[in-house]
């Protein structure tokens, strides 16, 4: 009696189960796998602008090792309860330093030695090399993040963030999807 019943019941109402079935799978995945955040702030400019809303990929490093020049969102040790989206600059094994040219009397990021070409992200040029004064090795697992508004961004530069840890990085931003006519994919 109770399996008839049970099977009619489940007849009755496929439509409403399928329908609780997606909603809870997609609630899964969009907490696992994916995120919708907002900018906050002008750190990112001109790649990303204040409010604007970003897809962030939580599954990008799992499997992978994060890219110089990736847009991340990770979580600074210095305080738990927010969120940072900055460019990544310094990877594993390398040496970076922010130093002063003196032919242009500019600063510059150096990786290796080498100055980084860089002139497609960075806003402006950069003011202060903050802690990156001095030439920083990178363990495994260690990155350097910049903001391309390099003297409006909180980042490797400034103690409360300085070097990222893989483990701190929640993913990486590939789309915008908010203002529409910025819709796309992030570079």
């Amino acid at each position: 009696m109770f399996k008839n019943k049970f099977k009619e019941y489940l007849r009755e109402n496929y439509r409403f189960l399928l329908s609780l079935v997606i909603i809870l799978s997609v609630g899964i995945m969009s907490h696992t796998i994916f995120a919708v955040s907002t900018v906050d702030g002008k750190s990112m400019e001109n790649s990303l602008h204040n409010h604007d809303n970003v897809i962030i990929n939580k599954q990008a490093y799992k499997n992978s090792e994060p890219k110089r020049f990736d847009i991340c969102v990770f979580k600074p040790y210095a305080n738990e309860n927010t969120y940072y989206i900055k460019r990544i600059i310094g990877l594993p094994g390398e040496t970076v330093q922010i130093k002063l040219d003196e032919n242009t009397n500019n600063y510059f990021v150096y990786i290796d030695g080498k100055r980084l070409n860089e002139d497609v992200y960075g806003k402006e040029n950069i003011l202060n090399p903050g802690d990156l004064n001095v030439p920083v090795t990178l363990m495994k697992d260690q990155y350097i993040v910049l903001g391309d508004n390099r003297n409006n961004s909180r980042d490797s530069r400034d103690p409360s963030v300085y070097i990222v840890n893989k483990s701190q990085i929640v993913g990486k931003a590939d789309f915008r999807i908010f203002p529409i006519d910025r819709f796309g994919s992030l570079k």
